[in-house]
C-alpha cells in the first residue's frame, strides 16, 4: 500500500509541478507562487480521496449512470457490427454508421478482444476514467486559481452534478458512456494544463480528444488558435505552432483511417433538402435554434456573459494562454447559437446538422462553473462580499441549471418564481458566509464547506427526487425477450415492434439480442448524420405505421423482409398462438400473422382496442 501511495503522489506531482524548458510557466507572481506551494507539498493523497468520493457520489447519488437508455443504443449497434459483421447486418444503423471521424469503435473493440470483457464493461470503464479526468481538470483549475485544495474540491463537486443542458440537448456530466463526454473531459483538462503552464501536455490532451469526437472541443481549438496567432509569448508564431503537432497529427490519422475504411461523408458538404429539414425539425429539433424558447436563449446568454466577465476577476491570476480560454470559450459558446441558426436555418448546411455547433454550451458551463466559484473566492479575499455573492450565485445557477431553466421560463411567462430555485441563492449566501468565516475559523469552515459540497447531491435526490438510475430501460421483460430471441432466432432475423411507437424498448432489445430492427424511433435520431439514412428511415417509419400495429399489413411486412412482429399484450391477436410472450411483449412470426389475417382467423379483440 505505501508503494501505491508513493506512485499516486508521483503521478499527481508530475501533472501539477513538473516543468520543462519548453513550457512557458505560470507567467504571473501569483501563479508561480501557486506552483511553488504545490511543489512544497509532499502529498495530495487527501485530495485524491476527496475526488474519489465525489466520483462515487456522482455514480451512486446524482447524476448517476445509464446504459442502453439513449445514445448507447446507437453506439452499441455500430460497435457490435464492426466487430462481428454477421450480426445486425440488416439494421439501418449498421448499414449507415456515423463513426467515421472517430477511433472510439477501434478502441472499444480492441479492448474487448484483448481483455475478454463485454462491451458494456469496456464502455463503462471509459466512463469512469473520463469522469475522473473531468473532475481532476476542475480540481486543477480551482487549485491553480485559488491555491486551496478544499476550495478546488468544492468546484469539482459542483461540476459533478451539472447534467442536462436544455436547447442543444447535451450534458456536461454525461450519464451514458458516449465519446462526446470523453472529449469534453479532455478539453477541460487541456485548459487546466494550460493554466498550470503545461502547454505540451495540454496539446496532447486536445490531440487525444481528436480520437473520440473532435467537434466537441472546437471552442478550445479556436482559443488555442487565437493564442497561437496573436500571443507575444515564446518568441513567435512558428515556435508557438509546435503545440499543434499532437492535435494535427491525431486528427489527420483519424481522417485518413476513416476515409480508407469507410469513405463517404453522409452528405457533409451538401445542402439539406427541404423534405429532410422537415424530418429534422420533427426528429432532432435541438438543432433548430428557432424552436428553442426565447427565455431559454436569454438564460444561456446571461450565464455566458457572466462566465465571460469572470475573466476580469481572474486575469491577474492567470498566464496569457489561460486568459484566452477564460474569455474565449464563453464568446465562442455564445456565438455558436446564432452560428447554428445561420448555418442550419438559413444556409441549410448538412455539416451544421452533423457538427451541432450549439453544443459548445457544454464547454461554457464546464469551465464557467469553476471560473465563477474561483472569482467568488478571490473576491472574498479582497473583502468584496457583494461581488463574491454574485459570483457564487452565478455558479450555483449553473449547478442547478435545470431549475434555472424553469425559472427563466416562468419569469418570461409572467408567472411566480418556483420555490425550489431558492436553493440557488441560499447556497450562494452560505458559500459567501463560509468564505468570510474561513480566515478566523479554518477548521470549522472546512467542515462546513464539506457539507456545502455534499448539499447539491442531497438536494437533487431528496428535494427534487432526481433519480436517473430509476429510468433504466433494461427492464426484466425486455431482457428476457432479448435472451429468447438470441437463442431461438437466426442472426440475420429482422424484427419490428408495432404498437410501441416512440418507446425505447426496441432499441434495448436490438443491442442486447443483437438482432436487426426494421425501423424504430430512437434510431431515427441519426437523421442529422446521413442523408441516405434519413431517407430510408423516414420511408420505413411511415411504411410501418409510425409505430402503430395493423395486423392486416403483415403480408406487406413479410415481403419487405420483417421476420418477427413484437407487440404489446394489449395488441395480442386472438386466434393465433404467439411464439413467445411475457408481461410486456408478445412475439409472432410475420408470415403466421399474414396467413391468419388473410384467412380471417385472427385479429385484435375490440375490447383491447
Amino acid at each position: 500500500m505505501p508503494a501505491i501511495f508513493r506512485h499516486s503522489r508521483l503521478v499527481v506531482g508530475s501533472i501539477w509541478v513538473s516543468y520543462d524548458g519548453d513550457s512557458l510557466g505560470m507567467g504571473t507572481p501569483h501563479g508561480r507562487a501557486a506552483l511553488a506551494t504545490v511543489s512544497r507539498q509532499r502529498s495530495h493523497i487527501p485530495a485524491l480521496f476527496g475526488l474519489l468520493a465525489i466520483l462515487i457520489a456522482g455514480f451512486l447519488i446524482y447524476p448517476g449512470r445509464h446504459f442502453l437508455t439513449s445514445d448507447t443504443q446507437i453506439w452499441t449497434v455500430m460497435l457490435e457490427h464492426n466487430l462481428h459483421p454477421d450480426f445486425l447486418g440488416k439494421d439501418l444503423l449498421a448499414q449507415h454508421p456515423h463513426i467515421g471521424l472517430s477511433f472510439y469503435d477501434e478502441i472499444v473493440n480492441s479492448l474487448r478482444e484483448v481483455t475478454g470483457l463485454s462491451m458494456e464493461q469496456v464502455m463503462v470503464a471509459h466512463q469512469v476514467v473520463f469522469r475522473a479526468v473531468l473532475l481532476l481538470a476542475a480540481y486543477l483549475l480551482g487549485f491553480v486559481l485559488c491555491q486551496s485544495s478544499l476550495f478546488a474540491l468544492w468546484m469539482a463537486a459542483s461540476l459533478q452534478v451539472i447534467y442536462f443542458i436544455a436547447g442543444p440537448t447535451v450534458c456536461v456530466m454525461e450519464v451514458e458512456p458516449v465519446p462526446r463526454g470523453y472529449s469534453l473531459a479532455l478539453g477541460l483538462l487541456a485548459v487546466a494544463l494550460v493554466a498550470s503552464g503545461r502547454k505540451w501536455a495540454a496539446a496532447w490532451a486536445l490531440g487525444t480528444a481528436m480520437l473520440f469526437q473532435a467537434v466537441v472541443v472546437y471552442p478550445m481549438l479556436l482559443c488555442m488558435s487565437g493564442w497561437t496567432l496573436f500571443s507575444r509569448e515564446e518568441g513567435g508564431i512558428l515556435r508557438r505552432s509546435r503545440y499543434w503537432l499532437p492535435v494535427v497529427g491525431m486528427a489527420a490519422a483519424v481522417l485518413a483511417f476513416s476515409i480508407a475504411a469507410q469513405g463517404g461523408s453522409g452528405g457533409m458538404f451538401e445542402i439539406v433538402p427541404e423534405w429532410l429539414r422537415n424530418v429534422q425539425r420533427m426528429r432532432a429539433s435541438y438543432n433548430w435554434v428557432s424552436l428553442w424558447p426565447h427565455s431559454l436563449i436569454a438564460m444561456h446568454a446571461v450565464l455566458g456573459i457572466v462566465a465571460g466577465l469572470s475573466y476580469l476577476r481572474l486575469r491577474g491570476e492567470s498566464n496569457e494562454g489561460f486568459r484566452w480560454f477564460l474569455w474565449g470559450v464563453p464568446v465562442v459558446a455564445l456565438c455558436s447559437i446564432p452560428v447554428a441558426w445561420l448555418m442550419m436555418e438559413r444556409l441549410h448546411l448538412m455539416i451544421a446538422a452533423q457538427a451541432q455547433p450549439a453544443r459548445a454550451l457544454a464547454s461554457l458551463y464546464a469551465l464557467g462553473v469553476v471560473a465563477m466559484f474561483s472569482a467568488g473566492v478571490l473576491a472574498s479575499r479582497k473583502g468584496r462580499w457583494v461581488e463574491c455573492g454574485c459570483w457564487l450565485l452565478g455558479g450555483y445557477s449553473i449547478v442547478f441549471l435545470d431549475r434555472t431553466v424553469l425559472l427563466s421560463q416562468r419569469l418570461a411567462a409572467g408567472q411566480a418564481m418556483e420555490s425550489q430555485w431558492l436553493w440557488v441563492p441560499a447556497l450562494a449566501l452560505a458559500g459567501a458566509g463560509l468564505l468570510r468565516l474561513q480566515p478566523g475559523n479554518p477548521k470549522v469552515a472546512a467542515g462546513l464547506l464539506v457539507l456545502l459540497m455534499a448539499a447539491p447531491f442531497a438536494i437533487y435526490r431528496l428535494q427534487f427526487h432526481a433519480d436517473v438510475m430509476a429510468q433504466d430501460a433494461r427492464t426484466p421483460e425486455v431482457m428476457e425477450l432479448a435472451a429468447w430471441a438470441e437463442t431461438n432466432t437466426a442472426r440475420d432475423s429482422v424484427f419490428l415492434f408495432p404498437g410501441f411507437e416512440r418507446r425505447t424498448e426496441p432499441g434495448v432489445f436490438r443491442s442486447v439480442a443483437r438482432r436487426a430492427l426494421y425501423v424504430d424511433w430512437k434510431g431515427g435520431g441519426q437523421v442529422n448524420f446521413d442523408i441516405e439514412f434519413a431517407r430510408v428511415w423516414w420511408e420505413r417509419w411511415n411504411d410501418a405505421g409510425k409505430g402503430k400495429f395493423n395486423p392486416r399489413r403483415a403480408a406487406h411486412f413479410a415481403r419487405v423482409g420483417i421476420d418477427y412482429l413484437v407487440v404489446p399484450p394489449s395488441s395480442a391477436l386472438e386466434g393465433l398462438a404467439p411464439l413467445y410472450a411475457n408481461q410486456s411483449f408478445v412475439v409472432y412470426r410475420t408470415a403466421d400473422v399474414a396467413a391468419c389475417s388473410a384467412a380471417a382467423t385472427c385479429g385484435v379483440s375490440p375490447a383491447k382496442n
